[in-house]
């Protein structure tokens, strides 16, 4: 959390409509400051966010850099649900990967194999171990977890980011082109998200 450095897109919507807004959007209807105006909007009707870890990532980064709090009760944290605990239970597991647990309920999160297998070609590059090396160390020496843990879990970690900051630049450079991986990415997270909220009812 602490090496994230600002916010390169939000996205809203369900599995009918989905909404991108970018940090380098060239106009104001897909911009961030139009999404902290339409999150604002749906606030003041009252609106419950509900997603995948939204306490433990999204929305302190909206806090953080959008100076966006949400409050307490309009946020549903699929995270914490009971299936979801139930589910990390049965596997004896803290955790869940989103795209474990689509797995699991069968539901489709092929937009994350898409980017892990980006992810892949990053983890070979000497300047990328070098870094999850370091970051290794300091995970050691903080966590107390073993290096060889640490150090995947360092190589995962820079090498996604790596492959998801790649795109959206492509993203970028395409003008949001819905035909880009960083787009079925972003949006195949809201699709899988409410298929997700609609198994925890």
């Amino acid at each position: 959390m602490e090496h994230n450095k600002r916010i390169i897109s939000v996205q809203i919507g369900d599995s009918t409509l989905q909404e991108l807004y970018y940090a380098d959007s060239p106009i104001h209807e897909t911009s961030l400051s139009r999404a902290r105006e339409r999150i604002n909007d749906l606030l003041g009707k009252d609106t419950i966010f509900s997603g995948y870890n939204l306490t433990g990532f999204d929305t302190p980064m909206l806090e953080k850099f959008l100076d966006i709090k949400i409050p307490t009760k309009n946020l549903l944290d699929l995270s914490k649900t009971q299936l979801v605990t139930n589910i990390c239970q049965q596997r004896n597991r803290n955790t869940l990967r989103l795209e474990e647990l689509c797995s699991h309920l069968g539901i489709n999160s092929s937009h994350k194999d898409e980017m892990n297998q980006k992810a892949e070609t990053y983890k070979i590059k000497p300047e990328i171990v070098a870094q999850a090396q370091a970051g290794a160390r300091d995970l050691v020496s903080r966590r107390g977890w073993s290096f060889n843990f640490s150090l995947g879990y360092s190589i995962d970690k820079i090498a996604g980011g790596h492959a998801i900051y790649d795109s959206y630049k492509d993203f970028v450079a395409s003008r949001g082109s819905e035909n880009t991986l960083f787009y079925r990415y972003a949006v195949g997270d809201i699709v899988s998200e409410y298929e997700l909220l609609r198994r925890t009812r």
